[in-house]
């Protein structure tokens, strides 16, 4: 095998040198370049997956909020809803509330009205009554005054027609 060694031109003392001196490269490298590399990488994927965990939790808290969220707006809007049908309730019992007095206030004033005006057309009444009579004492003192001939009575009694007339139409 020397024999083919050296017809191949190949130096066997080179040749372990060469392999000795690759396999402490090696070494040296795998020792203090490929490990420390390989614990970089191995932190930094030991990162990344606790920085997408994180991120992962962080995204399901910002889900649970965002539901959260919109459980409140839905619960507010209904709320909101709820109070706008009330007030609108109330406010159409006010309006029949408001109604009801107006129409009892004004059944009383018309009332009231009626009464009045049967008072003043008692009173009215009276008044015309009261000069009715006095026209009638009048004329009777008239009558009395004159002599009673049959003209001169349908005159006066004529007379006492018009201003009992008169004074009903006034």
């Amino acid at each position: 095998m020397a024999e083919l060694a050296q017809s191949l031109g190949l130096d066997p003392k080179l040749i372990l040198s060469q392999i000795f001196a690759f396999l402490f490269t090696y070494y040296m490298l795998s020792r203090f370049l490929f490990r420390p590399i390989a614990r970089m990488v191995d932190e930094r994927n030991r990162e990344i997956v606790d920085r997408m965990a994180r991120a992962r939790q962080h995204e399901a808290e910002m889900e649970e909020k965002r539901q959260d969220y919109e459980r409140r707006i839905a619960d507010i809007e209904r709320e909101a809803r709820d109070r706008i049908q009330q007030a609108t309730r109330e406010a159409h019992e006010a309006g029949a509330q408001i109604v009801a007095e107006a129409r009892q206030a004004r059944e009383a004033l018309l009332s009231q009205a009626r009464e009045e005006i049967v008072r003043e057309k008692e009173r009215a009444l009276v008044e015309i009554r009261d000069r009715v009579a006095d026209l009638a004492v009048g004329g009777a003192e008239r009558i009395i005054r004159h002599e009673l001939n049959d003209e001169r009575h349908r005159e006066l009694v004529r007379h006492f027609m018009d201003e009992v007339e008169h004074v009903g139409s006034s």
